[in-house]
């Protein structure tokens, strides 16, 4: 097993050779590309960060390799560098649970979360599960698989119906869990690497949370509307699908790539509206490199100019695809170079070509 423990994505093209020496030092060598043999666990079609391609034995594939030496390299054809070589040894591996975003249903309005589960190497028997809350309220235990003992395999669980508040989103949190006995013959109880969440919105009129991993369309997953306001993904490459905050994410060039959604009468501003997103700027290569917590007493469209609209570090609200003189839109600037924020702006008393209060939430 080679696991991608840091850094960039590789390709699926990524060539992987292997020697493989018995005790006879008799030697076999294979060369394939990662794909052939990748988990890609997110669908994303690359080898990310956590994520294992299997070699298995070629005499008998349900078996492990066992009592030989395994030396490897890896080699990225994209950017024509070598990213490991060495001698792999055999070791244990223990179990291990990872939890993973959840995603919406449209055709029944509910909620589905997922995980990944590995009984270790040698497997151990063991249960997995997941724990769910509303903020503020007690967990909830369900989805459970009981005397499992597989390797590297996807579970999911649809979550009965939540509550929704009509004024506010509500918050759920959720966890995996798998719990083994020891060698010890101690019982061991496994977290999902991190606690993830998600939010019930009863007047959400879009929703993109960019987990589709692959193609040209940004999918609205918004419970509420039956007709749905797809965003349209623009670029000269196209913007490049990436792990992000929670699930996926869209990786922008700052050139020229962006994400179109079409006019609808749902997304008209009538008295208020919120708009949110996680955002992580990686670079700035000009222009103003905002910190919004410096710039409390500033207008922040009079400060960085009307022409600074579409630089890389700021956002602009506007009714207008394209910038001209007629039209009055709001620029803030985003925080935190390389760190995900979440943003949230709230306009109220808003009319086309006239906003009368913006308010600004960073990390709130």
């Amino acid at each position: 097993m080679l696991e991608h423990h840091g850094g960039d994505s590789l390709s699926l093209g990524t060539r992987v050779t292997l020697v493989i020496t018995d005790d006879n030092e008799n030697s076999d060598t294979s060369i394939f590309n990662a794909g052939e043999k990748l988990n890609d666990f997110n669908s994303d079609n690359k080898w990310g960060i956590g994520e294992p391609v299997m070699y298995k034995n070629p005499s008998n594939p349900t078996t492990w390799l066992e009592g030989v030496k395994v030396e490897a390299s890896v080699y990225d054809s994209e950017t024509n560098s070598l990213i490991f070589i060495g001698t792999i040894k055999q070791r244990e591996r223990p179990p291990s649970v990872i939890t993973r975003a959840a995603t919406f249903i449209p055709e029944d309005s509910s909620w589905e979360i997922h995980m990944n589960y590995d009984f270790g190497y040698p497997a151990r028997t063991g249960n997995v599960w997941f724990e769910w809350k509303k903020d503020g309220g007690s967990w909830v235990k369900g989805g459970e698989l009981e005397n499992k003992d597989d390797q590297f395999k996807d579970h999911s669980c649809t979550l009965p119906p939540l509550d929704h508040d009509p004024d506010s989103p509500i918050e759920y949190k959720f966890q995996a869990f798998l719990n083994y006995t020891n060698d010890q013959d101690q019982n061991v109880v496994e977290e999902g690497v991190v606690e993830r969440s998600f939010y019930t919105f009863p007047d959400l009129v879009g929703y993109w949370n960019l987990n589709d991993s692959s193609g040209d369309v940004a999918f609205d997953t918004s419970p509420v509307l039956l007709t749905k306001n797809d965003g349209k993904i623009f670029g000269e490459l196209e913007p490049s699908w990436v792990f992000g905050h929670s699930g996926n994410a869209l990786s922008f060039d700052g050139i020229n790539d962006y994400v179109a959604v079409p006019d609808a009468d749902s997304l008209d501003i009538v008295d208020e509206i919120t708009i949110e997103a996680w955002i992580k700027s990686k670079e700035f290569d000009s222009g103003f490199p905002g910190k919004i917590t410096n710039n409390n007493n500033i207008a922040l469209s009079e400060f960085l100019g009307i022409t600074t609209c579409y630089e890389p570090d700021i956002i602009h609200v506007d009714d207008e695809p394209i910038y001209d003189s007629q039209s009055i839109g709001t620029v803030v600037s985003v925080v935190d170079n390389n760190v995900w924020n979440k943003i949230s702006l709230k306009m109220w008393d808003a009319s086309i070509h006239n906003l009368n209060a913006v308010a600004l939430l960073v990390n709130n």
